[in-house]
């Protein structure tokens, strides 16, 4: 009986990153082709797969302290400073967002990310599957 239930909650932990991509992926494909939307999506699946490495953003911590944590603990970033001022404008400006901005939010979390991955070290990065939340300060 302890075997099975040793197994099942190995499966159980095994499983949970690739279910959280799954879901942000879903997230993404909902978004459609609505820049604002889009724009949101991107930022959502950079966030959790930013939390995923151990750099989760905080409960009520603003998109600019956020930035400003990650850059004072991984250096500063000019793709993820462009991310983040294009997810701010899209979540709270009332002018319209563009395709181009999408197209240029998907770069910038792309590059950002890399660039976290890189200066992360794997224990952060594996405690960050599991553990995120727990991650937000340093």
């Amino acid at each position: 009986v302890l075997q099975v239930l040793g197994g099942l909650a190995l499966l159980a932990l095994l499983l949970i990153p690739p279910v959280r991509a799954a879901r942000r992926r879903l997230r993404l494909r909902r978004a459609g082709s609505d820049p604002r939307r889009r724009i949101l999506a991107i930022y959502d699946d950079f966030d959790g797969r930013a939390a995923e490495m151990g750099w989760a953003r905080g409960l009520g911590e603003t998109l600019q302290e956020y930035r400003r944590r990650l850059d004072a603990a991984t250096g500063s970033s000019e793709p993820r400073s462009r991310l983040l001022a294009l997810a701010g404008l899209a979540a709270y400006a009332e002018a319209q967002t563009r395709p181009d901005d999408a197209a240029e939010a998907d770069l910038a979390a792309a590059t950002s990310l890399r660039e976290l991955r890189r200066s992360t070290p794997i224990t952060r990065r594996i405690l960050g599957w599991y553990l995120p939340e727990q991650l937000t300060r340093d």
